[in-house]
């Protein structure tokens, strides 16, 4: 019914994107991208199209592609998360950590309560050597997920910065245990 809509109107990009979205949930995947072209290809692209396009880019390993979607996406949709956590960890990967910080530090306003995002945040500062808003960042983590083994980790590397090599050789193996719960 709603392929027939869009052959009807092929500029229904509101339908297109849900088509995209459709597809992509049953893993048709080449069906999803041409859906999802059509939805971002009006002149005021459906909110997250692009986001579901850079994920299909980045499987076919199309990095440059997904970025430039991503971009796009937070351009028009500042409040885009889920496009800002991509880039985030695009940026990331490519250590570029001063443009991930605008999105890690977004991600961290936007939800106080997570403690990834805190998490990223820290890691992202720390990697910048802002140590103090690292510390900052890396506390807020601690306060929401005192066992997770990735924020440990961040902690033990951030005590032994601070000169406290044996109170950071402690953390670090609390971090390789609730790793091992993890696994």
């Amino acid at each position: 019914e709603a392929d027939a809509a869009l052959k009807v109107d092929a500029k229904n990009y509101g339908v297109a994107a849900l088509l995209g979205q459709h597809y992509l949930s049953q893993r048709d995947f080449r069906n999803a991208e041409r859906y999802l072209r059509v939805a971002v290809s009006g002149p005021s692209p459906r909110r997250a199209a692009r986001s579901q396009l850079a994920l299909l880019a980045l499987a076919a390993g199309a990095r440059a592609d997904a970025y430039s979607l991503l971009e796009a996406e937070v351009g028009d949709y500042p409040g885009n998360q889920v496009a800002r956590r991509l880039l985030a960890k695009i940026l990331g990967e490519d250590q570029r950590w001063l443009d991930q910080r605008e999105h890690v530090a977004f991600l961290s306003r936007a939800n106080p309560d997570d403690p990834q995002a805190a998490r990223a945040l820290a890691q992202c500062l720390f990697n910048l050597q802002d140590y103090g808003g690292a510390r900052t960042a890396l506390d807020t983590a601690r306060l929401f997920a005192p066992d997770d083994p990735d924020i440990l980790l961040l902690h033990a590397n951030h005590l032994a910065k601070e000169g406290r090599r044996e109170e950071g050789l402690e953390v670090l193996k609390q971090a390789n245990a609730a790793n091992e719960r993890r696994i």
